[in-house]
């Protein structure tokens, strides 16, 4: 599902997360504790699992066989030695049912219905103490049903016929950089419960969503934009007269395209005045979330210091400053310059696909000032993820005044498009004004709210880049395959065209002249062109229409 959004920030150091772990059953062993466990989890930077410390020992679980009577396997294929713990006791035959083991250094699972894909290994054995074996017959990527519906995926499980049980190695999760931190579930459930009080403010009113949310009417001075110690004694700035006059889809619309699009949540009901509405974050939101700490921030631009991607530029004017961004693949149209205060476009609605947690695809604007570690932006689209708000694309975190009461950031928008079907478009502007405040617009001249120039620096005087276009964000992107299968627009290349790709139509700018125009000089480029790709669709006696998009990970080319 697709949700609007919009963001400032500034780049930084990613630090990777703590993990929460999930309790299911503890055996004791000789040497500490044999932690197993079942959850929700992926195979990203981090991990999704709850565990309760104290655990239950060996005879309060399902089997009653001893604990002593646990074996060591080593595994023998592929030359890889691999441990297993407790693999031959018959825990639970339960498909759905993990366990999280300390002395394994591979994922092995018994049942071959969870695998997506597989590839076949030779003479694989896994050898128990007493030299009895079972055969290996693949190794490849399982599938799982999420307690929250989706399908998520675990990598690099080996595929034993006659196992009984899954088994998650504790060796190959850190092996991928994964940080796991352990603490009690009823520690967990008190700093979650801290946490959506301090996220969520108290609602005039409120409403239920068809599709689950729940949007809070709060009292315009009470939204969390006050929450940051620099707005504390901010006073709500009035909307520009500049904005009443002007719509950003005011101008010519792309055809056979509508721009009715519309929030599920206003089906419901409406946000009385001197309210804002803004979504509610609830428990399972937080329990999905990659990082506690982290949530309702966006992870930070970090610059790679070495490119090991081919920029494929095909441009009007003038090019690119190449800079590669960890973990994130942008397809973009962009254009320079030193006074830019404003920038507009017609963003075609599409649901494409998105891999797993933490990853999410987004069809946007960005406006820039300052260059490399130092730059600061200010972006609005919308924005398809695998669970909800990944971060700070809406209001959770202080530094955005909403002032409109019609419109909730993060909340769910549509209909969408699909292809040899309607075509749906939002209009949305980000303006700057004389004080150094952003507005952000969209359809019908809709007022959303502001980044307030107290918490801007050069970018309050105006921006010197604007972006219009797709990213990815993935720690599989520009790296070893395999690469994401997360799609950029519809998920389809530029090459298709309308109906197909993802376009931007109406696309402008605004400077110091006070005219809203079509950028004297653009570029395009794609960090991946062989995954996602973009171009600008230029036909004589008409303003340009952009297209971008991609599959992500399709062998040979983007394998």
């Amino acid at each position: 599902m697709c949700r609007s959004f919009s963001w400032t920030g500034k780049s930084g150091i990613t630090r990777k997360a703590p993990v929460a772990w999930r309790k299911v059953c503890a055996h004791k062993k000789q040497g500490g504790l044999n932690v197993m466990a079942m959850a929700e989890w992926n195979e990203a930077h981090m991990i999704r699992l709850l565990w309760n410390l104290m655990g239950h020992l060996a005879k309060d679980c399902r089997i009653e066989k001893k604990v002593e009577e646990t074996t060591n396997l080593t595994l023998e294929a592929e030359a890889n030695e691999g441990f297993l713990l407790m693999a031959q006791n018959e825990i639970n035959t339960n498909d759905n049912v993990w366990y999280l083991d300390s002395g394994a250094s591979n994922h092995m699972c018994g049942h071959k219905h969870l695998f997506k894909e597989m590839r076949k290994i030779e003479d694989g054995n896994v050898s128990f103490g007493d030299a009895s074996k079972m055969k290996v017959k693949g190794k490849g990527t399982i599938r799982y049903l999420q307690k929250d519906g989706l399908i998520g995926s675990i990598q690099d499980v080996y595929y034993v016929p006659n196992l009984k049980t899954n088994i998650l190695s504790l060796g190959q999760l850190t092996e991928k950089e994964l940080q796991v931190e352990a603490r009690t579930s009823s520690s967990l459930d008190k700093e979650i419960e801290a946490k959506l009080k301090l996220l969520n403010k108290p609602a005039v009113k409120s409403i239920k969503s068809e599709d689950g949310d729940i949007i809070d009417c709060v009292n315009i001075y009470k939204q969390p934009a006050f929450d940051h110690p620099v707005l504390k004694n901010h006073t709500i700035k009035p909307i520009p007269s500049f904005l009443l006059d002007y719509e950003p889809s005011s101008v010519r619309g792309t055809p056979n395209a509508s721009s009715q699009v519309f929030q599920l949540w206003q089906k419901s009901g409406s946000c009385p005045k001197d309210t804002v509405p803004i979504r509610r974050i609830q428990k399972k939101d937080l329990l999905r979330a990659y990082s506690l700490e982290r949530f309702g921030r966006k992870p930070p631009y970090v610059h790679s210091t070495t490119n090991n991607t081919n920029p494929n530029f095909t441009n009007l004017g003038v090019t690119d400053d190449y800079i590669n961004l960890q973990n994130r693949s942008n397809a973009y149209l962009s254009t320079y310059g030193y006074n830019f205060i404003g920038a507009s476009a017609s963003i075609n609605i599409w649901n494409p696909n998105v891999e797993k947690k933490g990853d999410f695809t987004t069809a946007q604007i960005w406006l820039k000032a300052n260059n490399g570690d130092n730059f600061e932006s200010v972006e609005a689209g919308w924005m398809r993820d695998s669970y909800h708000t990944t971060g700070c694309f809406d209001v959770t975190c202080a530094g955005f005044v909403h002032v409109g009461s019609s419109t909730a950031l993060g909340a769910t928008v549509g209909p969408y498009s699909s292809q040899f079907n309607q075509q749906y478009e939002i209009a949305i502007g980000i303006y700057w004004d004389e004080d150094g405040n952003w507005w952000l617009n969209i359809k019908n001249g809709t007022v959303i709210g502001y980044w307030p120039a107290e918490l801007l620096g050069n970018l309050r005087h105006s921006a010197t880049v604007v972006q219009w276009g797709g990213q990815v964000y993935s720690d599989k992107v520009k790296k070893a395959p395999p690469h994401t299968s997360t799609q950029m627009g519809s998920g389809d290349s530029a090459d298709g065209r309308f109906g197909f790709a993802c376009y931007m139509s109406n696309v402008r700018i605004k400077d110091y002249s006070g005219f809203h125009k079509y950028p004297e000089f653009v570029n395009t480029n794609a960090d991946e062109p062989y995954c996602y790709n973009a171009i600008n669709d230029v036909e004589y006696g008409k303003f340009p229409v952009f297209y971008f998009g991609g599959l992500g990970r399709k062998p040979p080319y983007c394998p």
